[in-house]
């Protein structure tokens, strides 16, 4: 029995030189040799607008040869493995992207492709696309994509199109927001939530106030006062985050960076 399943698995082999046969216990082959490929996969990602062809990317897969055994022990009468031979054989695939229909994305909107490589099998997805997509691979060139822009679908907001900013005066704090795409947000608007921190020497900080807003579409500047009880002479900074609400972007909460301390002043 297994001088016959050794004398399988050298067929599949290139060459006896290049590899050792496994040893096997007394077993039975459940299922015979099948020819395999390692996945390798890339991202591929498009910033610019309209239609256009990404620069190639080349992917690789290692071939091998698979195959299954029963064994036959006191122990394991039924249990089921499985086993690999390295062929030392691999397939190469040169992979680029065509874009095509009405694309207008915005600025700060970047898609991201997942190409993925499998034996000679070729696949792409969408990972994160601001269209719906029709997906065709040609058929004489495979590894070559075909991408139809159909319908806008929203992105996450870009994380730092919020810039904010704390100041204090005559014993008020205020969080001052600045919106870098408010051309493109003209008639929604804008979630904001914050909390006041005081800064506290050789003591964990102290929250101090908060916030909680939904305001319109701005140009220029927009200030939030924070609530609460302050102390003058003392440190502060804000936490905060904001959520856009309307159809351009998706309403994630996204994370804003913390402000500079100030002190607040008399």
């Amino acid at each position: 029995m297994i001088q016959r399943l050794l004398a399988v698995l050298l067929l599949v082999a290139p060459a006896a030189a290049e590899f050792e046969a496994p040893a096997i216990p007394a077993a039975k082959v459940v299922r015979p040799p099948e020819r395999r490929g390692t996945v390798q996969c890339a991202d591929i990602k498009v910033s610019q607008p309209g239609p256009l062809a990404t620069q190639p990317v080349w992917l690789q897969s290692n071939l091998y040869a698979e195959y299954g055994y029963q064994g036959l022990g006191m122990h394991d009468p039924e249990s089921r493995r499985a086993s690999r031979i390295e062929t030392g054989e691999a397939h190469r695939e040169r992979v680029q992207l065509e874009l095509a229909g009405t694309r207008n994305t915005f600025p700060w909107e970047t898609e991201v492709f997942e190409a993925c490589l499998e034996g000679n099998r070729t696949t792409l997805r969408a990972k994160r696309a601001a269209y719906r997509y029709e997906i065709t691979e040609d058929p004489s060139e495979p590894g070559n994509f075909l991408l139809v822009a159909r319908e806008k679908q929203p992105l996450d907001p870009d994380a730092e199109g919020i810039e904010a900013s704390l100041a204090a005066s005559q014993g008020r704090l205020t969080l001052w927001l600045k919106d870098r795409w408010h051309a493109h947000y003209a008639g929604e608007r804008l979630a904001v939530r914050g909390e006041l921190w005081e800064a506290v020497d050789r003591w964990p900080d102290s929250k101090a106030g908060t916030l909680e807003a939904e305001i319109p579409s701005f140009t220029g500047e927009f200030g939030l006062s924070f609530s609460g009880t302050f102390r003058p002479g003392r440190s502060y900074y804000a936490r905060w985050s904001f959520r856009r609400i309307g159809k351009v972007s998706t309403n994630t909460e996204v994370r804003g960076r913390e402000t500079a301390p100030v002190v607040l002043t008399p």
